[in-house]
């Protein structure tokens, strides 16, 4: 059977912070000042602290990061989703209203990334998606979700929001 539910929501208490899961970390990007080696840095995160539109796309949301020793940084929501995801989910439970509540859209859900696929027996084939900001899947006619990406693409073309298609 196909699921087909919206992602995120049911909000969670509030709570005015959210705190690092145990062993919440985030990988800076290769080729930066800190990194001497191929081997990429990691921080660790002490707590989120509040959250606001990203600038380049305001149906996306950075986070406000306070970091083990004390340094605050804004960091978008994908990169803390890759690196930290359930520091992320616990932060957009403990908003009221969820994560939803921030979305000037509330049904445009960025694609994360596609976590399975399969093919029904009349040809059509389907994608498990992961959203941006949510914990929880859906299955997606693939028609849709490639319709989707090359529209972000057309609006986006300078980030990579979109690089999960390469192994279908």
């Amino acid at each position: 059977m196909w699921e087909d539910m919206s992602p995120a929501k049911d909000a969670g208490p509030i709570v005015p912070k959210a705190a690092a899961a145990p062993g919440a970390m985030r990988r800076l990007a290769l080729g930066t000042e800190a990194t001497t080696d191929l081997e990429a840095d990691y921080f660790g995160i002490e707590e989120l602290l509040a959250d606001r539109p990203d600038p380049s796309c305001n149906t996306l949301f950075e986070i406000k990061v306070c970091w083990e020793g004390g340094e605050e940084t804004w960091e978008s929501e994908r990169n803390l989703q890759e690196d930290a995801a359930p520091t992320l989910f616990a932060y957009w439970s403990g908003v009221k209203g969820g994560r939803e509540s921030r979305m000037v859209d509330k049904e445009l859900w960025h694609v994360f990334q596609v976590v399975s696929h399969k093919t029904k027996p009349d040809g059509n084939t389907y994608l498990k998606v992961a959203w941006v900001g949510s914990p929880d899947t859906t299955w997606e006619p693939e028609e849709n979700i490639r319709e989707a990406a090359v529209n972000l693409v057309e609006i986006r073309r300078q980030t990579s929001v979109l690089y999960f298609w390469a192994r279908f």
